[in-house]
C-alpha cells in the first residue's frame, strides 16, 4: 500500500524547497553531488537504497487557477503536459505497448495554438497513466510530488466554481493516489487542509501533518539551531542577534490584537469576535468550514490558561472546539457550519441547535465551567 502524506504550512515556510529537495534526492538520474557534505550523505545505507532510485513526477499547481473553470482546467493541462514532456523517451520505448505509446503521445499533443490538447477524460487520468508508464520503463514504482495542491480550489471558491473544481480534483487525485499499483508514495503540500471527505475520499492510506505536528517541523523552514550555521556560511555571523530581533518584533506585533480577539470569546462579545476574525481573514485565504476550524485552533494555541480541545467527545457527540478557561471557570463551545448561499442566520441556528440537542456543554459543566 502506497502512503499519501499532506503537509500544510503557511506561505514562505519552505514547502517548495522541501519538495525540490525530495525530487533531487529520489529521482533517477539526479545529481547526487548536490548532497555532498550534507548530513544525509552520512547515512550511507539510506542513500544506497533510495538516492536516485525512483521515477518522480513533480508538479506544482501554483499557476493552475483562473476566474473560470475552463481557464483553470486549461492551465492544469499545461502543468501535466509540461511534466510529461520531461519523459519524451517514453514515446519511442519498446518497454511500452503500442497503445501505451499512443496514450503518452496524447498527453503531450499540442493543438494549432501550441497548447496542450489532451481531452478532459485524459487529463483526469493523466497522473495515473504517466506513473504507470514510468513504472514499466524503469521497473520501479513512481513517486508523485504535488506542490501547492490547494491553489485551484482556493481560486475556485473565490470565483464561484468550487463544486465543479472539487469534483474534478477528487477524480484527478483519486485516480493517481487511491488504487494506483504504480505508486510508491506521494507527498502533497499546501497552505490549506481541505476536508478528506471533500477531495480525498477513500484514501485510507492518507495522513495530514499540520504545523502543530512537531515531528516534521524541523524539515520546513529553519530551526533556531540552524540559523547560526546559515549566517556563518554567508558571512553574516555577527548579525544573529539583529535577525532574531527582527523575527521576534514581527511576532510580537500581532500579539495585542490576538489577545483582544481571544478575550472576546471569554466575554461573549460577538461583535468583537466578528470584527477580529474578519480582519484576520483579509490577510489570508479562505475556504470552507475546515479551514476556519484550523485557523481558530492556531489562534487559540498561544493563550495561557486555556484548555483547547478539537473534535473531542462531549455529551452525545463531538464538538468542533471546546475551551476551558479554568482560572475564570468559563467554558466556550464553538460549532462550525457551512452557510449555503450565504444563509448565515440559518447556519447559526443549526449550530446552536446541534450544541443543545447533543448536549455538548455537559463535559464543560462537569469540569466546573460555566458555558457562554
Amino acid at each position: 500500500m502506497a502512503y499519501v502524506n499532506l503537509f500544510t504550512r503557511p506561505r514562505r515556510f519552505g514547502k517548495t524547497l522541501n519538495m525540490s529537495m525530495q525530487k533531487n534526492f529520489f529521482e533517477t538520474g539526479s545529481d547526487s553531488t548536490l548532497f555532498d557534505g550534507l548530513k544525509i550523505s552520512g547515512e550511507k545505507e539510506l542513500c544506497r537504497r533510495y538516492m536516485g532510485k525512483f521515477p518522480v513526477i513533480a508538479i506544482s499547481f501554483k499557476s493552475a487557477s483562473g476566474d473560470t473553470f475552463e481557464k483553470a482546467r486549461k492551465k492544469l493541462r499545461s502543468v501535466i503536459g509540461s511534466e510529461a514532456l520531461r519523459f519524451s523517451f517514453l514515446a519511442e520505448s519498446d518497454r511500452l505497448t503500442a497503445t501505451e505509446r499512443r496514450q503518452y503521445s496524447k498527453l503531450i499533443e499540442l493543438n494549432d495554438n501550441g497548447e496542450f490538447a489532451m481531452s478532459d477524460d485524459l487529463l483526469e487520468n493523466s497522473l495515473l497513466m504517466l506513473s504507470s508508464f514510468l513504472h514499466k520503463y524503469y521497473g520501479q514504482k513512481t513517486i508523485i510530488l504535488i506542490d501547492e495542491y490547494d491553489v485551484p480550489l482556493d481560486k475556485a471558491y473565490q470565483s464561484g466554481y468550487y463544486d465543479i473544481m472539487t469534483e474534478f480534483i477528487r477524480t484527478f487525485l483519486g485516480q493517481a493516489l487511491k488504487t494506483n499499483d504504480s505508486l510508491y508514495f506521494a507527498v502533497l503540500t499546501g497552505c490549506l487542509r481541505i476536508s478528506k471527505e471533500s477531495i480525498f475520499t477513500g484514501l485510507n492510506n492518507f495522513s495530514v501533518y499540520t504545523i502543530k505536528d512537531v515531528q516534521y517541523n524541523e524539515y520546513f523552514g529553519f530551526s533556531d539551531m540552524e540559523v547560526p550555521s546559515l549566517l556563518e556560511y554567508y558571512g553574516f555571523t555577527g548579525k544573529y542577534d539583529t535577525i532574531r530581533e527582527w523575527f521576534e518584533a514581527e511576532t510580537r506585533k500581532d500579539m495585542p490584537s490576538l489577545e483582544r480577539f481571544c478575550r472576546a470569546f471569554e466575554e461573549n462579545d460577538t461583535a468583537a469576535i466578528e470584527k477580529g476574525f474578519t480582519s484576520y481573514l483579509r490577510k489570508t485565504i479562505s475556504i470552507r468550514k475546515n479551514f476556519y476550524h484550523g485557523i481558530l485552533l492556531g489562534l487559540f494555541a498561544g493563550m495561557n490558561g486555556w484548555k483547547v480541545r478539537s473534535n473531542a467527545e462531549s455529551g452525545e457527540g463531538y464538538s468542533d472546539i471546546s475551551i476551558e478557561v479554568e482560572e475564570k471557570e468559563i467554558g466556550i463551545i464553538i460549532e462550525f457550519k457551512y452557510a449555503e448561499q450565504a444563509a448565515f442566520d440559518q447556519g447559526c441556528r443549526e449550530a446552536l441547535k446541534q450544541i443543545h440537542d447533543r448536549k455538548y456543554e455537559e463535559a464543560l459543566i462537569d469540569d466546573g465551567m460555566t458555558t457562554r
